[in-house]
This record gives C-alpha cells, sequence and structure tokens, in this order.
C-alpha cells in the first residue's frame, strides 16, 4: 500500500523518526516553499498501519497548533 502525505518542514524530523525506526519505504515526491511543506509517498504494509496513522496525527496535531498567519 501507498500513502501520499503532506508534511510541513518543521515536523519533518519527528516524522522522518518514525519513518527511519519502522524502516518504511518512503519518496519525496514534492516540495512547496511557500507553504513549506513536502509530499512524501510511503509504502507500508497492512501490519505498518498504525504508523501511518501516527504520522497522520502528528501532522495534524501540528497544524492544529500551529499559529494562524494574519493576512
Amino acid at each position: 500500500m501507498n500513502r501520499t502525505i503532506k508534511v510541513p518542514f518543521a515536523a519533518l524530523p519527528a516524522i522522518a523518526d518514525l519513518i527511519i525506526d519502522n524502516d518504511l519505504q518512503h519518496e519525496i515526491i514534492a516540495s512547496n516553499n511557500a507553504e513549506p511543506s513536502v509530499t512524501l509517498d510511503i509504502t507500508y504494509d497492512k501490519s505498518e498501519r498504525s504508523i501511518i496513522h501516527k504520522i497522520h496525527d502528528y501532522v495534524d496535531e501540528y497544524l492544529e497548533e500551529m499559529p494562524a498567519k494574519h493576512s
């Protein structure tokens, strides 16, 4: 299975640790300096699904805690 996940630059070190610690295959498929973020394509099997959920949860929590941008 593959999952594409957009990760803010500031959250990348924690996400990288999860990916490396769990030996997940991954590839950076895009970057966006305007946001700033990278998009990762992560390959995993069913037994690793909980790690993908942890990654999503971490990114979601990071985004919720980010200060709102002022126009």
